[in-house]
């Protein structure tokens, strides 16, 4: 089995995001941005490895830990009402 540098990048970005999840939601909202702002460039390295069908797997897994921060950034750009 060969390990790419991309692969091993996303598991300590999948470790450091379940990490955030356990902190206080107070102390959350850093962390949380700085990942969500690596994840694009991310994806871009692991499509370059090892193609499209890794960069969605990639992007499932983005999306399943940051779904209800995605679902509220959706509904404000759509102008639901946030619910709180």
């Amino acid at each position: 089995m060969i390990v790419s540098a991309s692969i091993v990048s996303c598991c300590v970005w999948a470790l450091l995001a379940s990490v955030t999840a356990l902190l206080p939601l107070r102390v959350q909202y850093a962390p949380a941005i700085m990942l969500a702002i690596v994840v694009p460039f991310l994806l871009i390295f692991v499509g370059f490895e090892h193609g499209l069908g890794a960069v969605a797997l990639g992007l499932a897994a983005f999306v399943s830990l940051f779904r209800v921060p995605l679902l509220y950034v959706a509904r404000q750009m759509i102008g639901e009402p946030v619910r709180s």
